[in-house]
């Protein structure tokens, strides 16, 4: 179970994330995703990435 392998997160705090009524601070899905091997990150779409003008 994830609240064995971190005292980070207490059980009750991890129950109540994944109720239907919780309301997770996005500090609490980063520490999650942690303690079970993943990373969050965002990153801006393609489309919109600047581009630098080429001047001939």
């Amino acid at each position: 179970m994830v609240c064995r392998k971190s005292p980070r997160l207490a059980r009750e705090s991890l129950y109540h994330f994944l109720s239907a009524d919780g309301n997770p601070s996005l500090e609490t899905v980063i520490k999650v995703l942690g303690i079970l091997g993943y990373q969050f990150s965002i990153e801006q779409k393609k489309r919109y990435q600047h581009q630098k003008k080429t001047e001939a």
